[in-house]
């Protein structure tokens, strides 16, 4: 029983680290492991402001932010520690905002992730939420509205996600 045993944790850690150390399966995207992160591959967004927006965005001061919300889908037994990051079916790995003065193209570069959080996921298939808000004075309101990406990882790795977006108001 207990050699059993012993095979099953050794098959289990095996089959871990092989997954944690695979830069690339069906489905999934490159991820690298590098110490204790997990860096996400590459990619860009082109957010495009209409006129109205751009000219508010300008005479207010406000920042554009591409807010990058990063999940997976996890096992079944997760942790206590870890059931906060659990929402909606997803665990939450990180988020990661970038900023604007306006229209223009980000990009998500080194954004990485503790590597304690590969042996909770199912598998490497990381997701990606993009949301972009306006950001003034803590007492300010958001004013934009625009398209939203939400999809894997893999489809956009090393390509550049177009979002377009106008002020609430024209609607």
């Amino acid at each position: 029983m207990v050699k059993r045993l012993g095979i099953v944790i050794v098959a289990l850690i095996l089959s871990l680290f092989s997954f944690a150390n695979s830069s690339e399966t069906s489905g999934s995207a490159n991820i690298i492991i590098s110490g204790d992160s997990v860096i996400i591959p590459s990619f860009t967004v082109d957010v495009e402001l209409t006129p109205k927006a751009q000219a508010e965005i300008a005479s207010k001061q406000y920042k554009v932010v591409v807010m990058g919300y990063f999940s997976g889908y996890p096992v079944k037994n997760i942790p206590k520690q870890y059931q906060s990051r659990v929402e909606f079916g997803e665990l939450a790995l990180t988020s990661y905002p970038l900023y604007l003065k306006g229209s223009g193209v980000v990009e998500f570069n080194q954004v990485s992730f503790s590597k304690k959080l590969l042996p909770l996921l199912k598998n490497s298939d990381i997701q990606l939420l993009i949301n972009i808000y306006s950001q003034g004075k803590p007492s300010d309101l958001n004013i934009l509205n625009g398209e939203i990406f939400q999809g894997s990882i893999v489809s956009i790795e090393g390509k550049t996600i177009p979002l377009k977006v106008k002020l609430i108001s024209e609607e």
